[in-house]
């Protein structure tokens, strides 16, 4: 917005409204779900869960809150999901779908399920086009079913579940000009689709080293290019009221001097002895240009630790400590077949 004028994307996304996000992973966000218009970051290790909090947002978010009476707590959104890492999983995305489906079918008191098929994991795995088989099963079917107490069949999941996928939009990126293509490219998508509400991007500092390859020593002409990055990213904050999630690779460390330069900054994290705390930092606080430090809502640092379960048996356990805004919250969960989980 310049000069008090209102661009019309601007004016679209104001009349207009994004599906809202609230009862987005409880777990990880509690009652402080995230609000159009907000950029989250995920920062941590490699290995610390980053990717598959992603999975479990987008698949919450293409859920619908209900189906045929069952209940599923879907937010029943859109969904962009970058992948620059190829590290993006439409078998785990069909297997996060079918737990969440079949958990809620299986809580219900009604009549055990009914033969009808079995569910192709290698169909949606080899890159089959979501919704295109034939024969699924209406709702109103579903519906009918139901009031004589059967559950679903398996075909009928699978259709379901595939319609659930036609809302999520997977795009992979292998170089920074196609990232730049495809922030710019959104505009006039997200504008035929008003019901994305969020976007993710994972990640954003995977083109770090291809760069620094490029530029050498000429680290401006690096920043420029996340500057560049940091604007397109910026408009489809502003103009489409978004919820932007993008992670960051843990493997970019601030030394002693960085870390001094950044006190004060609203994202930095607490810090004691800068000679020693630089080295234990978990993520990277100085990749990225200092606009994108300003556009951040929300930051999360992303951990992973071992200990001994009741049975004896060794459990992984992630934990996720908000740093920006203060004052720090710290989560734990575990990942298991269905999804996240709390630690017991």
């Amino acid at each position: 917005m310049a000069g008090g004028s209102e661009t019309g994307a601007q004016l679209l996304a104001r009349l207009g409204s994004r599906p809202s996000l609230q009862g987005l992973c409880p777990l990880l966000f509690g009652e402080e779900y995230p609000k159009p218009g907000g950029l989250i970051e995920f920062c941590g290790e490699s290995g610390t869960a980053k990717t598959e909090c992603l999975l479990n947002f987008a698949v919450s978010c293409i859920l619908p809150p209900d189906w045929n009476g069952y209940a599923l707590g879907g937010v029943g959104s859109g969904v962009v999901f970058i992948d620059t890492q190829s590290q993006f999983s439409m078998l785990r995305a069909f297997t996060l779908l079918e737990k969440r489906v079949t958990s809620s079918i299986s809580s219900t008191d009604v009549s055990p399920v009914r033969e009808g098929g079995v569910v192709q994991l290698d169909d949606v795995a080899s890159g089959s086009t979501v919704g295109q088989r034939s024969g699924l099963h209406s709702t109103d079917q579903g519906t009918r079913r139901e009031e004589h107490g059967e559950r679903p069949t398996a075909d009928e999941i699978e259709g379901f579940i595939r319609l659930c996928l036609e809302k999520l939009y997977v795009i992979r990126c292998y170089s920074r000009h196609q990232l730049l293509i495809t922030l710019h490219s959104l505009e006039n998508f997200l504008a035929n689709k008003t019901n994305i509400g969020i976007a993710m991007i994972d990640s954003w500092s995977a083109f770090y080293w291809m760069d620094r390859a490029s530029f050498g020593d000429q680290l401006s002409l690096a920043e420029n290019c996340q500057k560049v990055l940091t604007t397109a990213l910026k408009k489809l904050l502003d103009d489409h009221q978004l919820v932007v999630f993008l992670t960051k690779n843990g493997s970019f460390r601030l030394t002693g001097k960085q870390l001094n330069r950044q006190r004060g900054s609203p994202i930095s994290p607490s810090v004691g002895q800068a000679s020693t705390e630089a080295e234990k930092l978990p993520f990277s606080a100085d990749f990225g240009s200092s606009e994108l430090k300003r556009l951040i809502t929300e930051q999360y640092v992303f951990e992973r630790s071992e200990q001994l379960s009741e049975s004896g048996d060794t459990q992984i356990i992630f934990k996720a400590t908000r740093t920006h805004p203060k004052p720090p919250k710290t989560k734990h969960f575990i990942i298991s077949e269905k999804g996240l989980g709390a630690v017991r």
